[in-house]
């Protein structure tokens, strides 16, 4: 479970901020289950929407998150030994390209409060940190400065880790190399990276969607698209392998290739093809069968959206969506805001983060003010995000009026539409 994320000179955010998750104890309004871990003595809200201007930095709120993830998952495996630590400092300050970027984040793992982060300039990771909480006492399992020369374990942290210290290098996290290498305690936070953080991009790939429904596609996706009278009752999942003639093939091009013209062209063997259609109701009832690359770009959206909430929900975790409202009705996306919100269907306390354009879902009975954030600029183009709740507000105001009038910013200024085409005089 996830209870708070923060990042600093990343894409447009420039001065380190936060985004919580923690349910705020003076908000008293009806609205959505709170989740109430054991051992914690916060409650965590389910879902949080942010909300805010085109270009205000909404999608890297987004990025900040997934790019923490990828830095867990990949700096020691897909990382060589000279090459540059990934990350983007905002780009309006010339200053931020010499400062290093900043990610870190708070989480519950078995009951077991967590804190993570790392600090990463592109030559190295600068410093590294982690540190738990049982009993609710903090304390330190390791701390890694670019200024000590080694890394401070702390008395908690069981393993082999000076061991793995010598192999971790300058450009991968130590967290990395420790579950590269099976390390007991380690190994279950990277699983927590790898495994309960899931997102979807405002992007419409069809080609990685296909992908991931070709591993099966549940049904209760069917029951939901059936419901929203997208036409579909039914679907079909073909895999084909290739023929042991097609495989004798391409060896033997391969081969030629690579003798002919000195290439050295891989001799992996082509993979199995995979064929989705999805029966749409006809006139007799029947379905008749469509290919899915011929689907509606909001049926495909909501497939991909379906996939990564039942996901997270079955096996607990944090779906994170850039732009849910793209290419979707506003009463779908309130499902998934309350798929989330409900105890019935979210029993494994799932949680959604999602960026939106969606002002109705504001009106929704299943969202509290805590649960509302907003993404604004500064003059110098810096991204800050902030709640609802640092704003006076009543639990009877009309919060989707209030928004569009600006009472809360976030919202673009455009002026009068002849001034805005240049015709005022």
């Amino acid at each position: 479970m996830l209870l708070r994320f923060g990042a600093a000179n990343h894409g447009s955010i420039n001065e380190y901020a936060e985004l919580s998750l923690i349910a705020s104890e003076a908000i008293k309004d009806s609205g959505p289950m709170l989740f109430e871990p054991e051992g914690l003595k916060e409650r965590v809200l389910p879902v949080v929407l942010i909300y805010g201007a085109n270009a205000s930095g909404k999608t890297t709120v987004y990025t900040s998150l997934s790019t923490m993830r990828r830095h867990v998952l990949d700096s020691f495996t897909r990382t060589g030994p000279a090459d540059p630590v990934f990350r983007r400092p905002f780009a309006l300050d010339p200053a931020a390209a010499k400062q290093p970027t900043r990610f870190d984040c708070d989480f519950l793992l078995d009951g077991i409060r967590y804190h993570f982060g790392f600090e990463a300039t592109d030559q190295e990771y600068t410093r590294e940190w982690m540190y738990y909480f049982p009993g609710g006492n903090r304390r330190s399992l390791y701390y890694r400065d670019v200024q000590n020369p080694h890394i401070d374990f702390g008395k908690s942290l069981k393993g082999r880790n000076r061991a793995i210290e010598e192999f971790t290098r300058k450009n991968s996290l130590f967290l990395s190399a420790a579950a590269q290498n099976a390390h007991p305690q380690l190994t279950q936070v990277f699983s927590y990276f790898s495994e309960k953080i899931q997102t979807v991009s405002a992007a419409i790939n069809l080609t990685s969607i296909k992908k991931k429904l070709g591993q099966g596609i549940d049904s209760r996706i069917l029951q939901f698209l059936t419901r929203a009278d997208t036409g579909i009752i039914a679907a079909d999942v073909q895999k084909t392998s290739p023929s042991a003639s097609q495989l004798e093939l391409y060896k033997k091009i391969v081969t030629v290739i690579n003798s002919q013209l000195g290439e050295n062209v891989s001799s992996e063997p082509p993979q199995e093809e995979v064929k989705i259609s999805f029966g749409h109701a006809g006139i007799t009832g029947d379905p008749v069968y469509l290919d899915f690359e011929t689907e509606s770009r909001g049926t495909v959206r909501l497939l991909d959206l379906l996939r990564g909430a039942l996901a997270v929900i079955d096996n607990g975790g944090v779906l994170i969506i850039d732009e849910l409202d793209v290419s979707l009705h506003t009463l779908l996306a309130l499902e998934l805001v309350e798929m989330f919100s409900k105890t019935s269907t979210n029993k494994g306390q799932a949680q959604l983060i999602a960026t939106t354009h969606d002002t109705n879902v504001l009106c929704s009975q299943s969202i509290r003010r805590d649960q509302i954030w907003f993404c604004e600029k500064s003059n110098v183009g810096a991204t800050h995000f902030y709640p609802l709740t640092k704003i006076r507000t009543r639990n009877t105001d009309n919060l989707e009026k209030g928004y569009l009038q600006g009472r809360y910013g976030a919202i673009p200024y455009l002026g009068s539409v002849e001034a805005l085409l240049g015709l005022e005089q």
